[in-house]
């Protein structure tokens, strides 16, 4: 209990900063950013792929798999964001997608953790 307390501080100011001044379209520049600058770096045009996904939550913290487990984990993201379901979110495609970070908790989430 007092973990998610915690961490529901810790977050606080993000999701007020995805509810006021983020919106669908920043939280997905800034996942293209984080492709930039990823190691290697990755083409935001080749979108990226569920292993990369997988990746970046395997490597956040407990608590940030927590709430990334809670607000959709990885097979929520691309069934909100994978259209055509080839297994590659294109930006093209999340921008589109009616579902695909359109709540405060998905775009804080995303914003947060891939700072």
């Amino acid at each position: 209990m007092f973990m998610r307390l915690l961490l529901l501080v810790l977050l606080l100011p993000s999701v007020v900063r995805g509810c006021w001044f983020q919106s669908k379209k920043g939280a997905i520049r800034h996942l293209e950013g984080y492709l930039l600058h990823m190691h290697p770096p990755r083409n935001p045009a080749n979108g990226i792929r569920r292993r990369d996904v997988e990746s970046v939550r395997r490597n956040l913290p407990r608590a940030a798999k927590w709430v990334v487990d809670k607000i959709h984990g990885v097979q929520g993201v691309f069934d909100d964001c994978d259209t055509n379901h080839d297994g590659i979110i294109h930006m093209m495609e999340a921008y589109k997608a009616h579902n695909c970070a359109e709540s405060c908790w998905k775009q804080a989430a995303l914003t947060t953790f891939l700072n």
